[in-house]
């Protein structure tokens, strides 16, 4: 389990909501932030590289907090082949969601 990884998640999401990147940028920040919390509640052997998603790797971060794979999956995915019809509020809400998890799984205020 990684606190490390939850700073870095905190970064990201400042990121996301400053307003000083494109719009482009600040969902990749989202992914981004949500990714790394997913990341932050396994083991170092269980995770992959964090700029690579790895569908086993959030499924099983996902079983962890009992929260809904599926959508994890699909955003993890966008990074790397975006669907325009998604929104920056979507990635946003996401990313929140998966963060609150992690910080309640790693009980950290």
């Amino acid at each position: 389990m990684s606190n490390a990884l939850m700073r870095q998640s905190d970064d990201f999401m400042r990121d996301a909501r400053s307003g000083v990147q494109s719009t482009r940028g600040q969902w990749n920040s989202c992914i981004e932030g949500g990714y790394l919390a997913l990341l932050s509640v396994l083991a170092p052997s269980e995770r992959s590289a964090p700029g690579h998603p790895s569908d086993e790797v959030v499924r099983r971060a996902c079983e962890r907090l009992a929260i809904d794979a599926d959508e994890s999956l699909l955003m993890t995915r966008q990074r790397f082949a975006p669907d325009v019809s998604m929104s920056f509020m979507q990635a946003l809400a996401w990313a929140e969601r998966v963060r609150a998890s992690a910080k309640q799984f790693l009980e950290i205020k």
